[in-house]
Order: structure tokens, then C-alpha cells, then sequence
């Protein structure tokens, strides 16, 4: 399992899914490309992302947890309330995903003096 792979893998879906916000492909993508496996899978140059160092750890971190952790909260009952919860966050993070692309389009013209995401996305 290549960890630098799936985020990279990641990191493309995510900015599909906003528009390829300048912001997010900064947090996201690396310049480097020093990733062994996305080198040698990517046929065209251009499909495959390297993901940023930071956006690597963070989803590396990810993992380490969920192998530790997840065993555990399945035995304990607790995976279901986990669900509801990431179930309602990503209802959000969609529900800002769209206002920001709204935004960037010029679809909305309303003024954000004090939202710094998106101040951010103009």
C-alpha cells in the first residue's frame, strides 16, 4: 500500500470537486515529484498528483490511526456515532465546497468583509 499514492489519488478528487481551487491545489500538490510509484504509473504526465509533504503526513496519519484505532472503536459500538458524525461534517464541508465555487465562479456577488475562506477564494 503506497500511502504517497492514495493521497495523491485523493488530492485529484478533491480538487475535481472544487474546481481546482488555487488554495487547496497549494495545500494539496507537491512541485517535487519524487514519488517512485506515481512516476512510473503515470502514463500521460498529467493524471497522476504528487501530494505536498504536510498533505502526505496528514493522510499518513490518517492510516496509522485507523489501524489502531478503528479496531477498537468497532468492539466498543462506537463506529456507528462515528458515522453520523462524519456523515453530518461532510454534509458541511460539501455545503462549502459549493458556496466557495459559487464564489469563484461570479455566481455569487454578495460581499464576505468577514469570512476569510471565502475572502480568500475571490
Amino acid at each position: 500500500l503506497n500511502v504517497g499514492y492514495i493521497a495523491g489519488y485523493m488530492a485529484r478528487t478533491i480538487l475535481k470537486y472544487n474546481d481546482n481551487c488555487k488554495l487547496c491545489k497549494e495545500f494539496l500538490v507537491s512541485k517535487d515529484k519524487t514519488n517512485l510509484l506515481i512516476k512510473s504509473r503515470d502514463y500521460t504526465s498529467s493524471s497522476l498528483i504528487h501530494p505536498n509533504s504536510t498533505y502526505f503526513k496528514n493522510v499518513k496519519q490518517i492510516f496509522d490511526l485507523s489501524d489502531t484505532i478503528l479496531p477498537t472503536i468497532m468492539e466498543n459500538g462506537i463506529g456507528k456515532k462515528l458515522i453520523f458524525i462524519f456523515e453530518i461534517n461532510i454534509d458541511t464541508l460539501k455545503f462549502l465546497s459549493k458556496n466557495i465555487n459559487r464564489v469563484l465562479k461570479g455566481s455569487d456577488s454578495r460581499n464576505y468583509k468577514t469570512d476569510y475562506l471565502k475572502m480568500s477564494a475571490r
